[in-house]
């Protein structure tokens, strides 16, 4: 079955009818709102993270490797790489 994943013609934005405009329109307004929440979130975080390092004197790199491990729930996955590095790390480097 050649061509069954072909996109359709790229249809140009000066050729849309009205009630399509007003989709695309609307899609951008959605999308622009969405954007504007991702940047405040994303200050949010930076301001929050900034707060706690200077008050509590911490490693903000490492509080932010934590986060991230947190966020993706994957700490034995990391803990697992991070002993298979150890182990070879010292296989070539110890005598």
């Amino acid at each position: 079955m050649i061509g069954h994943n072909r996109r359709p013609a790229k249809m140009s934005f000066t050729s849309l009818n009205p009630e399509e405009k007003k989709r695309v329109k609307r899609l951008l307004d959605d999308l622009s709102d969405s954007m504007t929440r991702q940047a405040a979130e994303k200050e949010y975080q930076k301001e929050a993270i900034d707060g706690i390092v200077d008050e509590l004197g911490l490693d903000k790199a490492l509080l932010k490797r934590i986060l991230k491990v947190y966020y993706e729930a994957n700490y034995k996955e990391h803990k697992e790489r991070f002993d298979d590095f150890t182990e070879a790390y010292d296989a070539v480097t110890k005598e």
